[in-house]
């Protein structure tokens, strides 16, 4: 990672703005945060996951296991979550800490409502100083050529690296976040750090490739519908035999 070029704090507010900007579902953030804050921390955690977490939500919505998580949460993983919200992104020692916080994701990813994309949101939750939010984009989980059509990879301010789906992975990750972001001073405020750096690799990486995604679905699409309306007018033409023979070809 030392041989990319610096990530300014220029970067990071260009980002946050393109983030307000084109993310609707900014607003269930600061919802979440403010149940948190409250005491309501439960309903935070589901509310962001419905919200930012969906995709695996879903799938667990209709037995979702509210008092699992509440123990988890609150009760097994609550000294945990105070020895770490001490900590800053920047500033965490992640020989000393890095067991701990591979318990916590391990332990957060091991149920079915928040699997290891949540896990991270939750963790952020709790502890929105010391942990940066991840998804399978940023994770590395794509098709490595797809990275490489991404314009912060042509800058090189980020390369494509892989991750593994465990508190082991996470802890890797955050070690190349602190190395890519420790040396920025940035303001004090409501938005962190490791919440300004989510929202640069949401905008920078996540983004793009759900585009390359969205459009490559689109051309397939298109392409299938043009094969079948090449077959509809051939149906007019072809016998029976004629047309089983060209389906299979």
């Amino acid at each position: 990672m030392c041989d990319l070029v610096p990530i300014t704090l220029r970067d990071l507010c260009e980002a946050t703005k393109d983030f307000q900007r084109l993310e609707q579902r900014g607003s269930f953030y600061d919802m979440a945060m403010e149940l948190v804050g409250a005491g309501f921390e439960i309903e935070g955690c589901v509310l962001f996951l419905a919200t930012w977490n969906f995709a695996s939500f879903r799938y667990a919505v209709t037995d979702f296991d509210i008092d699992g998580l509440k123990h988890l949460v609150c009760d097994e993983l609550g000294d945990e979550f105070a020895a770490l919200g001490t900590r800053t992104i920047q500033n965490i020692d992640l020989d000393e800490h890095g067991s701990r916080i591979e318990r916590v994701f391990n332990r957060l990813a091991s149920m079915k409502e928040v699997l290891f994309t949540g896990a991270t949101k939750l963790m952020h939750l709790k502890c929105p100083t010391t942990f940066v939010i991840w998804d399978d984009y940023i994770r590395g989980g794509k098709p490595k050529k797809l990275y490489g059509r991404l314009p912060c990879v042509a800058l090189r301010k980020w390369r494509f690296k892989q991750y593994e789906k465990t508190g082991r992975g996470y802890v890797s990750f955050l070690r190349d976040i602190q190395t890519r972001f420790c040396h920025l001073h940035f303001p004090d405020g409501p938005k962190t750090l490791a919440k300004a750096i989510d929202e640069f690799n949401y905008v920078n990486i996540t983004l793009p490739i759900q585009r390359m995604e969205a459009d490559h679905k689109a051309k397939k699409n298109n392409e299938h519908r043009r094969k079948k309306d090449a077959l509809r007018r051939l149906s007019r033409k072809r016998t029976a035999d004629e047309l089983e023979r060209l389906a299979s070809q």
